[in-house]
């Protein structure tokens, strides 16, 4: 949660209450922002609930706080016992006059025709958020890298805050029976799972598919709930698509990552009706 106070810019709630209303659009907006670079860098084996309360202490109305609002989430969870695979560091980058600026205030943005908060760890990007006005796309690239290089100033600190203050974090629990598990699925399919995903026909692809599951099921149903033998037949299929995706370039049943499915369209199918069309994308 993203919690902005009125006490932040030197306010005191009026009316009868007296009291902090709900949270603005624009702290949910924040809350949102800080939630997605950080949640995807938590194990899936953690099952603990983490509420991570991020409060605006005080605002000088010319710096957007929302930034600081990711940089703080991520060194209280670098710090912490909570395994955590940051940090990370965000940055707000602006276009003007041709020059890039690096976190601009508030006021420099109503001259910028770029707005973009760059999130990153070490090693790369990993959440953008932009507003633009026709920028051009190269000019979105160098403000990308831009924003990476000076996120790593602020990922050194939270390094230097880790080892000075840094709790043990906590391990994954060693679970000898998935491992096993995972090693007999991957020794069963071999080399049978890339030949029935990259199929060109989906309808044989699926066929195949379902005849490796009921393999698999078959073989290994006598020592592992069918369950789990599913999900890790489906860890296996995401492991071997992201593999084909970043080593080879090519997608599901074969495909570039820049190709299109044929696509078709038909019109004035149906004789009576005010309107009517198909339109088909890829195989049945």
């Amino acid at each position: 949660d993203y919690e902005e106070r009125l006490y932040a810019a030197g306010k005191i709630p009026g009316g009868f209450i007296r009291r902090e209303g709900r949270p603005s659009e624009e702290a949910t907006l924040t809350s949102r922002l800080t939630d997605r670079p950080l949640r995807p860098l938590l194990p899936k084996w953690w099952r603990r609930d983490i509420q991570l309360i991020v409060t605006v202490l005080s605002a000088d109305r010319e710096n957007d706080p929302d930034v600081l609002s990711v940089i703080g989430g991520s060194a209280v969870l670098l710090i912490s016992e909570v395994p955590f695979d940051g940090p990370v560091a965000a940055v707000h980058v602006g276009y003007i006059d041709n020059a890039l600026v690096l976190n601009p205030t508030l006021a420099q943005l109503e001259n910028s025709s770029l707005d973009l908060v760059v999130v990153s760890t070490k090693e790369a990007v990993v959440m953008l958020e932009a507003g633009a006005q026709e920028v051009p796309e190269e000019i979105i690239i160098q403000a990308m890298k831009f924003g990476h290089e000076a996120n790593q100033q602020i990922i050194a600190l939270q390094e230097q805050l880790r080892h000075a203050y840094g709790k043990p974090k906590e391990e994954a629990p060693v679970n000898e029976a998935v491992s096993e598990l995972t090693s007999a699925v991957s020794s069963l399919l071999g080399q049978k799972l890339t030949q029935a995903l990259y199929q060109p026909a989906k309808q044989g692809r699926e066929e195949a598919l379902g005849k490796l599951k009921a393999e698999l099921v078959s073989n290994l149903g006598g020592s592992s709930p069918e369950a789990d033998i599913l999900a890790t037949f489906d860890a296996a299929v995401k492991a071997e698509l992201r593999n084909n995706v970043l080593t080879k370039g090519q997608r599901l049943s074969g495909r570039s990552l820049t190709e299109v499915r044929p696509i078709s369209c038909e019109i004035g199918l149906l004789p009576r009706v005010h309107g009517s069309a198909l339109f088909t994308r890829g195989g049945r």
